[in-house]
């Protein structure tokens, strides 16, 4: 799985440099997966400095919310991990992701 061994590379980096590209290459990774599924408006994958410094980002601050009618919006929920991890909706959130390949390429 290309996300996985992308977050393993940035938790095993032996400089700065290799942490920034891998954990920002994951973000796009997750962000290109996100509009791919259209459950929202797409949200910025542009890799760019963080306010002019030699620090690379996607900024996410205008990341759109999703209404999901069987969840409710992402803003009622305290994270991701407590929704994923709560029986009654697991199969709604599993349902968003477990068809889809980008996260296996």
């Amino acid at each position: 799985m290309k996300l996985r061994r992308t977050i393993q590379a940035a938790v095993t980096a032996n400089n700065i440099e290799e942490r920034e590209d891998n954990i920002v290459l994951a973000q796009k990774m997750l962000a290109d997966l996100h509009n791919e599924l259209k459950i929202t408006d797409p949200v910025n994958v542009k890799i760019e400095n963080y306010f002019n410094r030699d620090i690379k980002v996607i900024f996410a601050d205008n990341t759109p919310l999703a209404d999901y009618p069987s969840i409710g919006t992402l803003s009622e929920v305290g994270n991701f991990v407590s929704l994923s991890d709560n029986p009654q909706y697991r199969e709604q959130v599993k349902s968003l992701y477990v068809s889809h390949t980008a996260i296996s390429k």
